[in-house]
């Protein structure tokens, strides 16, 4: 990459390709369907300004309309600046609803990292560089380590990319040098929901195909690995395409296996175990895959990102292999990171450094709340409620980055038995019945309960399973999966940003002795994680929450419901 990048300018990201689909909608998966669009601004020194990922605004999953919204972030755009662009196999270009941005296409190979393009906003023309989707997932890495180590190894997983769902890049010599694109993992990545039989076996259609990937692997932990069962589905080519034939399978099943089963039930235990079969076929491809890469090149550590890298059994066997000296996954390394991975890249290119961020970042919206300083009254309340089973909203700060709720807009509550999981997770949340809840604990704590929680960075973000320790399983129940492990997030009474958390986690312990408390994102079926102190009262209510920390201060929900209302 020969091209010389200014300085001094604040950087533009957007992810924001349109594919012309109109989707979400039934059939949207015959086009190249793109989503979770994002717009980011970082200054010359490495500082994320501003950022979002669009369905917080908008409140729609996924949204991928960021040429319809994006005039209304003029307001943030410094007097001179950079646009750097991601890329899609879809497309390359982008023009805004009224047309105030314009960034035209131009040949891109993924070896060149980026290359420059013509960019108008509000029709001037302003310095514009096109970064491929692929390497932009790897540099949504940055904002969270600040660079890459030496000699490391840089691997984007993704179900399609801009020419690839599989890219390879080493770190070395301060530089990143371009390896390897392909679609070697193309057909596992699509067992996470371009394939047909899984979406429909957990109840999903073609409009909700982005839900399958966390469903297929929690549902997977029930069921057991059968050689004879993965060799039947790869004959039949996974049944990638049922839909167009649905009359097969069952006659196939009561044929090869002897079951006469009439239709997808869950709880039959078939379908456990062929979800556990696409899991071992994913780990299989994709862990000699990143290992080929480490052999040949004798990297020592590992950047993952990409929608895979959210695959937490895959990052856990990553972790325990220890062919790597730490593996490093960023909270939004799915689409959502997009436009804030383009941007760190030509901070990078350009000589510049990034500065280490928390993941609370997405400010656009909410830029005048603040990171409270609890009272103790506060803390006391909280603590007494939450043990008597009450159920608490959190919306604190700025919103976290990414699929997950990480403390700032969380829902919590005690794990000290099945009914809280029960509550939480079916009455709450109304998530189906194989899908985990996860703890969130003190970093002191941690290693008592969670054994080998503190020695990766994985668990900062919830991106890696953990063991519990024998005496905790049936202390904790709420958060104990089938397989006797939990996705812990371990926080450190250093971190400012949870500061609020920790300390209520902090007094839970030294009054309750309850170690951990639940923590799942803030959010109704089908909803994005709420993101302003309105969308937490409106989603606390519909919910049917007890209260709810806004900044610093307890707000009843059930009690006064219905004067309460929504904002």
């Amino acid at each position: 990459m020969k091209t010389l990048i200014s300085k001094e300018k604040d950087i533009v990201g957007i992810w924001g390709i349109q594919d012309g689909s109109g989707n979400p909608q039934p059939g949207w998966t015959e086009y190249f369907p793109t989503h979770d669009h994002s717009f980011c601004i970082i200054d010359s020194n490495g500082n994320v300004k501003n950022s979002i990922e669009l369905e917080r605004l908008t409140r729609v999953k996924h949204d991928h309309r960021l040429s319809k919204y994006i005039e209304s972030f003029n307001k943030y755009l410094p007097e001179d600046f950079i646009v750097v662009s991601v890329n899609h196999l879809a497309g390359t270009s982008f023009i805004s609803e009224n047309a105030l941005w314009r960034i035209e296409n131009n040949p891109f190979e993924i070896s060149d990292l980026i290359t420059p393009t013509k960019v108008y906003v509000n029709r001037k023309e302003r310095e514009g560089y096109i970064c491929s989707h692929e390497l932009a997932h790897i540099g949504s890495m940055l904002p969270f380590v600040g660079e890459f180590k030496e000699n490391s190894l840089l691997i984007h997983i993704d179900g399609l990319a801009s020419d690839s769902c599989f890219s390879v890049f080493q770190f070395k010599n301060g530089e990143i040098k371009y390896l390897h694109h392909g679609w070697e993992p193309l057909l596992v990545t699509q067992l996470f929901g371009f394939n047909d039989l899984t979406c429909a076996m957990l109840g999903l259609d073609e409009n909700h195909r982005l839900a399958t990937p966390g469903r297929l692997m929690g549902y997977s932990s029930y069921g057991k690995y059968s050689k004879k069962i993965r060799e039947w589905l790869n004959k039949n080519n996974w049944y990638k395409e049922y839909w167009k034939n649905p009359n097969t399978i069952f006659p196939d099943i009561k044929k090869e296996f002897g079951k006469d089963i009439k239709g997808f039930d869950l709880k039959e235990h078939f379908f456990m175990d062929i979800a556990r079969v696409c899991q071992q076929e994913f780990e299989d491809i994709v862990i000699p895959l990143i290992e080929k890469y480490q052999k040949e090149t004798g990297s020592e550590y590992l950047y993952f990102s990409g929608g895979c890298a959210l695959n937490i059994n895959l990052n856990t066997k990553l972790f325990d292999s220890k062919k790597f000296k730490e593996v490093y996954v960023p909270p939004c390394c799915s689409d959502t990171g997009l436009a804030l991975g383009a941007a760190s890249i030509i901070q990078m290119l350009r000589g510049g450094k990034m500065e280490v961020h928390s993941p609370f970042i997405c400010n656009i919206g909410v830029e005048k709340k603040k990171i409270p300083k609890l009272s103790k009254n506060t803390i006391e309340e909280i603590v007494d409620r939450l043990s008597k089973k009450e159920v608490m909203g959190v919306c604190i700060g700025y919103s976290e980055s990414g699929p997950r709720a990480l403390g700032h807009r969380s829902i919590l509550a005690i794990p000290t038995s099945k009914d809280m999981y029960d509550k939480v997770n079916t009455e709450i949340k109304k998530r189906e019945w194989y899908r985990p809840l996860a703890p969130i604990i003190t970093e002191d704590l941690a290693e008592e309960v969670f054994p080998n929680s503190t020695e990766t960075d994985l668990s900062k973000y919830m991106l890696s399973n953990f063991n519990i320790s024998k005496k905790w399983i049936d202390k904790i129940p709420a958060v104990v999966h089938i397989d006797k492990t939990a996705r812990a997030q371990v926080i450190g009474e250093k971190n400012k940003e949870l500061e609020p958390i920790y300390a209520i986690l902090k007094r839970m312990w030294d009054k309750y002795e309850i170690p951990c408390l639940i923590n799942t994102s803030f959010n109704g079926p089908g909803e994005p994680i709420v993101h302003t102190d309105e969308d937490a009262i409106r989603s606390a209510t519909k919910l049917g929450l007890d209260f709810v920390l806004i900044d610093n201060k307890i707000v009843d929900i059930k009690a006064n419901g219905k004067k309460q209302g929504i904002i």
